[in-house]
């Protein structure tokens, strides 16, 4: 009896340790079992939210990209208005601006109507060599270069433009517009004595009628007028093609000592010469006479007028004295 007791106190004893001992073993492999379970679930629940997540980022990023294309584009379309818009406003003001500018200065050049103290028909001399112009600027269009001391017609209009007041003009064969600055109210060029009879006592026609320099040669009165200038002053001429009235129309004076290219408005001798000249134009037989950047003509009552710096010691007559004859 004591052995069946203690034999199923031992069964149950063994019973209960294994159903405990299994229970801690079935707990055991019931919690790996769930958090495997978890863990998988988790990762299929993180992978698709993942998955889902990242499908939705990428469909952000493509709505993201519409969305700014098309706003960027109309941004840029309404920049591009804006920005047109602007440019044309601008433009216009600047064009306003520039076009008032330009109407200002048209104004400015447009010639302008001016009084003349001369009378309508009064002759008027070059006092320099000029270009006849027809229009009242120096823009217009050349229709005659005149020589010093030529005379023409004054005609009755006088306008200020192009910084010169300028007369109307007619001569022989041409009109237009002159600049008065460079005209002398005056009679028309004398015509010389056939033969001068004296210079101031001087029988000038006892000398030579002929004198050659420069590879020409004057005759005649001319002639005799050199002449006795070289014998009373020490004069010696030159002439060239191009002068002004041609290569026998005019001379060029040097007393002595007096240098090509050389600044000689100090030399006593030739400040007596271009003094005697001016003085005896008209028996000289002489209708001008040009000193120092001045002219002296028989037009203009034995006042000496200044002339344009024409940029030289010769071209300004600081070196020489220029004769032209009487026609």
């Amino acid at each position: 009896m004591r052995v069946v007791v203690i034999a199923l106190f031992v069964l149950c004893f063994v019973a209960f340790a294994s159903s405990k001992g299994f229970g801690s073993i079935g707990k055991k492999i019931g919690g790996i079992a769930k958090k495997g379970l978890s863990g998988k679930l988790s990762g299929l629940a993180g992978g698709a939210l993942g998955g889902k997540l990242k499908g939705l980022s990428g469909l952000g990023g493509k709505l993201g990209g519409k969305l700014g294309g098309k706003l960027g584009g109309k941004f840029g379309k309404i920049g591009e208005k804006l920005g047109g818009k602007v440019g044309d406003k601008v433009k216009g003001k600047m064009s306003g601006l520039f076009g008032k500018a330009g109407k200002k200065n048209s104004k400015k050049s447009a010639p302008v109507e001016t009084e003349s103290d001369i009378s309508n028909g009064a002759t008027v001399t070059a006092t320099t060599g000029l270009n006849v112009r027809n229009a009242a600027c120096t823009t217009g269009a050349i229709v005659r270069t005149v020589q010093q001391g030529t005379s023409m017609r004054y005609t009755g209009q006088s306008k200020t433009a192009c910084g010169h007041t300028w007369y109307s003009v007619s001569g022989n064969g041409f009109s237009g517009w002159a600049a008065s600055g460079f005209l002398s109210q005056g009679g028309s060029t004398p015509s010389a004595p056939a033969n001068p009879p004296s210079v101031g006592g001087a029988d000038v026609s006892s000398y030579p009628t002929s004198y050659t320099t420069s590879g020409y040669t004057y005759t005649g009165r001319k002639a005799q007028v050199l002449h006795f200038l070289k014998a009373r002053l020490t004069a010696s001429a030159t002439t060239y093609s191009s002068h002004s009235e041609g290569p026998l129309g005019s001379a060029d004076l040097w007393t002595s000592g007096a240098v090509y290219a050389k600044d000689n408005r100090q030399m006593a001798g030739m400040n007596a010469l271009a003094d005697y000249i001016s003085k005896n134009l008209r028996p000289l037989g002489l209708s001008y006479v040009i000193w120092k950047q001045r002219i002296l003509g028989t037009w203009s009552n034995g006042v000496w007028k200044n002339m344009e710096d024409r940029g030289g010691i010769t071209a300004n007559h600081f070196d020489h004295v220029h004769i032209t004859f009487a026609k």
